[in-house]
């Protein structure tokens, strides 16, 4: 047994592992032998176990860590190239669509902004499902992938956007110089049609004038001669206009600069106004001409007739003055004032005139009234009266001046036959009592030509 003093003593101990992949730990006994108190250390294990654990925890957070922002960073490239396609549709497409819808009326232009229109609509709402999809808060790499095939197919649909606006916008603009080309062509060609029409038409006051005797010459005359300039300048000008179009339009027809298609399509609408009011000019000095020229033949063609008619008047009471013996054989000069004579004139004409019938087809000596054989009517025409063919003698209107009255046939009347003599046929003998102081020649009536028309009955 041992004593007291050496039961006292602890007693160490150290406990090693071969190969060191354990740490040693040591015990110790202390307290008397008969009941020791055996005290173990093994924190040395225990720290390495708890490590080693820790380790692995560790480990594998970083692991989930790393997963996490591998995904996060695969779905963050995602949305942002969601966003910076979205922030090209708001900066660029969209506005540009906008600013060029309002630049037409167009109908077919507007259809065309509208299918793109409604196709970045396609693209921006499939942009905003791509943003959506993106804050789900689990997800794999299946996602991202998926998400970035989408997002390219909507970056290719929305890349030729504004390209496409451009286009239409082209087209646009060279549809409007197409409509400023043809009005211009358009006002020069009726700029040219209506000079000719008053070309082959001014002549008739030339000819109008020649019919009387006159001085005036209207072609000679100063307002004549510079409303014909006026006119001549306005068609130059238009003239000028439709040139200068012709010369540039088919050279833009080409191009695709759009600033230069934009310069051109202002220029021409210019030219457009300008050849409008061109016109405008034009046909106002035609008119004004037209009616200048109407007022100067009218009144030559008034005085001229005053002149004849003044004549006339004096023939008529030349013809009606006569002398007459007085009471105390003394002569008297008697004349008829000029309202009477024509009084008396009217009267004759509404008188049966007797003439002899030669044909066999009437009673010898019935009186009808003459009927009146138009210069240049047929035999056929006169025959259908035969036939009994209805015919009316109807009043052409004169244009501009008044001219003698030309009658013309129409259906409606029943004329009686006519038959020319070959002699001029004599009238019943008139007494002297019956005749009229005017003189008066049975059978011929005279027409605006001034020629002598024989009556036939």
């Amino acid at each position: 047994m041992t004593d007291a003093a050496d039961a006292a003593s602890p007693s160490i101990f150290t406990v090693t592992f071969p190969g060191g992949k354990v740490k040693p730990f040591g015990f110790a006994m202390t307290g008397p032998m008969i009941s020791p108190v055996l005290t173990v250390d093994v924190k040395a294990i225990t720290d390495t176990y708890d490590a080693h654990w820790e380790k692995v925890a560790a480990d594998k957070k970083a692991a989930e860590d790393a997963r996490k922002a591998h995904l996060k960073a695969l779905m963050d490239e995602q949305q942002n190239y969601a966003k910076n396609i979205q922030q090209r549709l708001f900066k660029d497409v969209i506005p540009e669509l906008e600013a060029r819808r309002k630049m037409t009326t167009d109908a077919d232009i507007l259809a065309k902004y509208k299918e793109i229109d409604d196709r970045v609509k396609e693209v921006s709402k499939g942009l905003d499902e791509v943003i959506v999809q993106g804050l789900v808060p689990e997800f794999d790499e299946s996602l991202p992938k998926a998400l970035g095939e989408k997002n390219s197919q909507l970056d290719d649909r929305s890349a030729g956007f504004k390209n496409e606006i451009l286009g239409v916008y082209e087209q646009d603009v060279k549809k409007r110089i197409n409509g400023f080309y043809n009005k211009i062509v358009d006002n020069y060609n009726r700029s040219k049609a209506d000079v000719n029409t008053y070309r082959d038409n001014y002549g008739v006051f030339g000819r109008r004038l020649a019919m009387i005797k006159t001085m005036l010459d209207i072609e000679q005359d100063d307002r004549v001669i510079e409303m014909k300039k006026e006119i001549e300048d306005r068609l130059l000008a238009l003239d000028a206009v439709n040139t200068q179009v012709v010369k540039d339009y088919i050279f833009m027809q080409n191009s695709h600069d759009l600033g230069q298609l934009e310069d051109y399509a202002a220029k021409i609408a210019g030219l457009e106004v300008q050849s409008a009011e061109d016109l405008k000019l034009l046909n106002e000095k035609i008119e004004a001409l037209f009616k200048y020229s109407e007022e100067i033949t009218s009144a030559e063609e008034k005085a001229y007739d005053e002149k004849l008619k003044q004549e006339e008047i004096k023939k008529k009471l030349e013809e009606n003055t006569g002398k007459i013996s007085g009471a105390r054989g003394e002569d008297i000069t008697v004349t008829r004032d000029i309202e009477e004579i024509e009084k008396m004139e009217a009267a004759k004409m509404k008188e049966d005139i007797p003439v002899l019938d030669f044909s066999g087809k009437t009673p010898s000596g019935i009186v009808k009234k003459p009927t009146i054989i138009l210069e240049g009517e047929t035999a056929a025409e006169t025959d259908d009266a035969a036939s009994g063919s209805v015919r009316t003698w109807q009043k052409l209107e004169p244009v501009g001046r008044t001219f003698p009255e030309v009658l013309k046939a129409e259906e409606d009347v029943v004329s009686v036959p006519v038959e020319k003599a070959k002699e001029p046929v004599a009238a019943e003998p008139v007494s002297e009592s019956e005749k009229p102081l005017l003189k008066q020649t049975l059978g011929e009536i005279s027409k605006a030509s001034g020629k002598i028309i024989t009556v036939d009955d």
